[in-house]
């Protein structure tokens, strides 16, 4: 699903501080190719609503875990099959901006999503996954 919403860095004024905003570049909209929406069935009643709530508990599951698992199911999956940078990813997984979605993504996998990126495409290549190599200064 493509979706276009207002730009959560500007507002969707389409500037910050007299200069085009980097995620809209300066249009005040931001274009999205997968959104994460949960709509309550059409007709389902009050009852109904307080059965599945009910059912959900027997299982040990709340709705916001569900939602929760399905954030994170979709950021790994976008981090895994694109390029999309990180702030990117935040916007599509409904997360307000990059910062709070990295402290959610290193509650959930230990790692920040830079780094489970580079692991996922090292593992995909064969590749041990290994820590950034510091490169020594040159010496003049």
């Amino acid at each position: 699903m493509v979706s276009e919403t207002a730009c959560p860095h500007c507002g969707g004024r389409g500037q910050i501080i007299n200069d085009p905003c980097g995620d809209c570049r300066g249009s005040g909209t931001v274009r999205g190719e997968e959104t994460l929406k949960v709509k309550v069935p059409a007709g389902v009643a009050t009852g109904e609503q307080e059965e599945v709530v009910d059912q959900l508990a027997d299982r040990g599951e709340t709705f916001q875990s569900i939602a929760t698992q399905a954030r994170r199911d979709a950021a790994e999956s976008l981090l895994a099959t694109t390029s999309h940078p990180i702030a990117d990813v935040a916007f599509l997984t409904g997360f307000s901006d990059q910062t709070a979605f990295t402290r959610a993504f290193k509650r959930w996998t230990g790692v920040s999503p830079s780094h489970w990126r580079a692991a996922q495409r090292a593992a995909a290549l064969g590749l041990e996954p290994s820590t950034p190599a510091v490169i020594p200064s040159r010496q003049y």
